[in-house]
């Protein structure tokens, strides 16, 4: 992850920044927003594939 992310979790909050990681069971509900006025970057992976 390249920036800063605000990432909400079933209702709980993680301030992601450069380099952090976060994994969680792609079911609970979750959303994501950027704090700042300038690019973020992350990969996101869902394992086994859901489609």
């Amino acid at each position: 992850m390249k920036g800063e992310l605000i990432i909400y979790i079933n209702e709980k909050i993680y301030h992601l920044h450069q380099g952090d990681a976060i994994h969680f069971p792609f079911k609970l509900p979750h959303k994501w927003e950027n704090p700042l006025d300038k690019v973020n970057r992350l990969i996101s992976s869902v394992s086994p594939a859901i489609f």
